[in-house]
């Protein structure tokens, strides 16, 4: 009669230990059997019902359930503009990153142009340093006007001069830009806002125009009562088409920013946290996975 106990108690740690061991299979996305961890028949129990990267058939899909499965860690923001980078080609599927450290520093100034007018200026400034930031990568400097549809919505078009210096010669792009900026609501007890921008580029390295889309993302979540806030950004970026400068039509890279904001009175705000930027390269040419710290002022009048 005592045996019967132990063997009951027995089969339902077994019945624990497959149920704990398909959680962790859903959640890791690795392919498990229930009863491969100290089942007491030594049999496997049932496949656990779940997709895993492992099953996918090709490199492609493979690709978009990792970005998908990134996009969840990073949260509601993040998911909704990384889901963008999982539709991509197969020839995209590449394992090879160089990874890299940097500092990004930029200044964001824009407001009206005088009390209650419509009509509104807006300019930012970058210094990017690469090479592990050993030295400085690239510049920016990015002008435009705008004009104000609502307390929502605004309107822009701007001009964008970057300058990449890299073994002592610089590469010189032109852009010009349209965007909308827009608030999207209040969400998990912050503020969620957008930004959509459209990009002409033109390179001294080729002829053509390269079109490019961008989706931004920010929350802004308030620390209880004090100038702090908690950030969240993703950015992700599409080629329309390919052109003899390099690019090609599709995927580009995905910025995510995670850190804090301190409004320091008036209207200056500094932001500084880890900025994670993707690189999807052309076929041959290792991806780039850059780790930068990110140091942000805002100007708004």
């Amino acid at each position: 009669m005592d045996g019967q106990p132990a063997r009951a108690r027995a089969a339902r740690w077994a019945a624990a230990r497959r149920c704990r061991a398909g959680i962790i299979g859903f959640i890791s996305g690795r392919s498990r059997h229930a009863g491969s961890r100290g089942g007491t028949t030594g049999r496997p129990g049932p496949r656990v019902a779940t997709l895993t990267i492992s099953a996918l058939a090709t490199p492609a899909l493979r690709v978009a359930a990792l970005r998908i499965g990134a996009a969840l860690r990073v949260g509601a923001v993040g998911l909704a503009a990384l889901v963008l980078s999982a539709f991509l080609p197969a020839g995209t599927a590449r394992a090879d990153v160089e990874a890299e450290a940097q500092a990004w520093l930029a200044t964001f100034v824009n407001g009206p142009v005088s009390d209650n007018s419509r009509l509104l200026v807006w300019f930012d400034g970058h210094a990017r340093f690469d090479d592990d930031i050993g030295g400085l990568g690239t510049t920016i400097l990015r002008p435009a006007l705008g004009w104000k549809v609502n307390d929502g919505l605004s309107l822009w078009a701007g001009y964008a001069r970057v300058t990449g210096h890299k073994d002592g010669r610089d590469s010189k792009e032109d852009r010009i830009w349209q965007q909308a900026t827009y608030r999207i609501g209040s969400v998990f007890g912050g503020t969620l806002s957008g930004r959509s921008r459209l990009e002409q580029r033109f390179l001294n390295t080729g002829d053509d125009t390269g079109w490019r889309f961008r989706q931004f993302f920010r929350f802004m979540r308030p620390i209880g009562e004090t100038p702090y806030s908690g950030v969240l950004i993703n950015e992700t970026f599409i080629h329309l088409n390919d052109a003899d400068f390099g690019p090609r039509a599709g995927f580009d890279q995905t910025r995510t920013f995670i850190g804090g904001a301190r409004q320091m009175g008036g209207n200056l705000r500094l932001e500084l946290g880890y900025l994670n930027v993707y690189l999807n390269r052309p076929e041959g040419v290792d991806d780039s996975l850059i780790h930068a710290v990110s140091l942000n002022a805002f100007v708004n009048f």
